[in-house]
């Protein structure tokens, strides 16, 4: 029952004959934005490193990575895939390594790149309400040229609500404040770069009608050092952009043997704050960016 799931997962990797890129990834990725297939495996499971499998297709309308255009018309397809085991290592402590492909394609005239790709190899670590995902990634980013990038960073985050763990009424509800640090060496300039990912994740999880539902509401601010973003006359700038979203992900039912589905869609509001992306995005400061797709957790 397994293989359709993982030709299907395989297609989605693989779409367009090439690897991808994601600014976030972990072992759900977008496949679980709002937590509603996150549980750890039990203590005694019999099978210590279990094979997962995360995935799906985005179609949105505009592609923007981290503040910087890449698309802004035609059908943008975004197909993505995830390997992963977990180990609970004791009973709070889960650590989940992972191999991460991301494609976008951009299938219009006169977008800034035809598409962008990367993999990332990576371990997530949960201990309690904190989680931290370390990684490296080899990508392609630049909307002006295709440079490869090598790239280091991690992504801590923290439930703050865990700290009420007593409260039933709080048990539907994440709040978790982030922060990433990643930094990148570009061979072929011989030059590293610093970007800096800051700021707040609230979700709510909850079920109507039977159906799972999981609700968010990100925000974070972009920041970049050694001219990640750079102003009109080439000084750094710290700040490259600004984004909040609201998400949703609904559980879609199918048999247990196939895993777990979910549809997704999100509007993203996005303002652009270092020249560098503005002049990347045509002048444009603020823009609207919609998103659908469909996911799955097996």
């Amino acid at each position: 029952m397994r293989m359709p799931v993982l030709l299907l997962g395989l297609w989605l990797a693989l779409t367009c004959a090439i690897l991808t890129r994601r600014g976030d990834a972990c072992p759900y990725c977008k496949a679980d934005a709002a937590g509603l297939a996150t549980a750890a495996p039990p203590a005694d499971d019999a099978d210590a490193f279990p094979l997962m499998l995360s995935g799906g297709l985005d179609i949105a309308s505009a592609y923007y990575f981290r503040g910087y255009q890449q698309a802004d018309h035609g059908p943008i397809l975004q197909p993505y895939l995830n390997i992963f085991t977990a180990h609970t290592i004791q009973e709070d402590l889960v650590v989940r390594p992972y191999l991460s492909l991301f494609h976008s394609s951009h299938l219009a005239a006169n977008n800034r790149m035809a598409d962008m790709s990367d993999v990332m190899v990576g371990a997530v670590t949960n201990w309690q309400g904190l989680s931290v995902d370390s990684r490296y990634a080899y990508y392609t980013m630049s909307p002006l040229m295709r440079t490869p990038v090598h790239e280091l960073g991690a992504k801590a985050s923290f439930d703050l609500l865990t700290l009420r763990e007593g409260s039933e009424a709080l048990k539907p509800f994440s709040v978790r404040p982030f922060v990433g640090v990643y930094g990148e060496l570009i061979p072929e300039q011989d030059t590293t770069q610093l970007f800096v990912n800051v700021g707040v994740e609230p979700s709510w999880r909850f079920e109507l009608g039977g159906t799972k539902i999981g609700l968010g509401l990100p925000i974070d601010w972009g920041l970049g050092g050694n001219k990640y973003y750079f102003n009109s006359d080439g000084t750094n700038a710290v700040l490259g952009y600004f984004a909040t979203a609201m998400t949703a992900s609904v559980a879609i039912p199918v048999p247990e043997a196939y895993g777990k589905w979910f549809l997704n869609t999100s509007l993203q509001y996005l303002h652009l704050s270092a020249d560098s992306t503005i002049a990347a995005s045509g002048g444009v400061q603020d823009l609207c960016i919609g998103k659908i797709g469909l996911s799955f957790v097996y």
